[in-house]
């Protein structure tokens, strides 16, 4: 990403050694570390979970993604609908398959498909 070593080292200890605990009402739980994960609600959490999904649409075979925070849009085109359906298929199969390798999940109730300017049902 061409980060220098001062700026790795800057990332490193915004990361590291962090602790969490959790309010509700009047009731404070105890403080655990957090090894995992950027801080929520932090102003550097995009750019970082940008940084950490960059390498995504890289593996991409048949699409384009367009990456912005925590959301994805992944564009392809074909000549026919059999095509439309097989390239993205392929390159779904590249998606879950690096989202288990980065330990990510897909939210399925976020996730859409549209398809424009086709003349044939999927």
């Amino acid at each position: 990403m061409g980060a220098d070593d001062s700026s790795i080292r800057w990332f490193k200890s915004y990361l590291n050694n962090r602790n969490q605990r959790t309010v509700v009402g009047n009731a404070m739980s105890s403080s655990h570390s957090v090894n995992i994960g950027v801080p929520q609600g932090s102003v550097l959490g995009p750019l970082f979970f940008l940084i950490y999904i960059n390498d995504l649409a890289q593996g991409l075979q048949n699409s384009k993604a367009a990456l912005f925070a925590d959301d994805t849009a992944i564009y392809c085109s074909a000549t026919s609908a059999a095509d439309l359906q097989l390239h993205l298929n392929e390159d779904l199969k590249i998606v879950r398959k690096w989202m288990e390798t980065n330990k990510l999940t897909l939210n399925v109730s976020k996730t859409n498909l549209m398809v424009i300017g086709g003349k044939q049902r999927l």
